[in-house]
């Protein structure tokens, strides 16, 4: 299965995305920023990235182009 990174500032999204996944058999991940997220990147073998666009401090579009041009291969919803 997919090791999935989920980043959004909304817990209780965060949570249900998760679940839905986790119970699908996939490796999940969860934080709440875009920082935190290119962090995570840095230190794991993610395969896809359930990303937020309205965070506070580096929205989901800014995260996006970083991904994008650090982790080419990640796949991004």
């Amino acid at each position: 299965m997919a090791n999935i990174l989920i980043v959004d500032d909304d817990p209780a999204i965060q949570l249900t995305v998760w679940l839905i996944l986790e119970r699908g058999g996939h490796q999940v991940v969860a934080v709440s920023d875009g920082r935190r997220a290119l962090d995570r990147l840095e230190g794991g073998d993610f395969d896809l990235l359930f990303l937020d666009i309205f965070m506070p401090g580096m929205d989901g579009f800014e995260t996006m182009r970083l991904v994008r041009q650090r982790h080419p291969s990640v796949q991004i919803v």
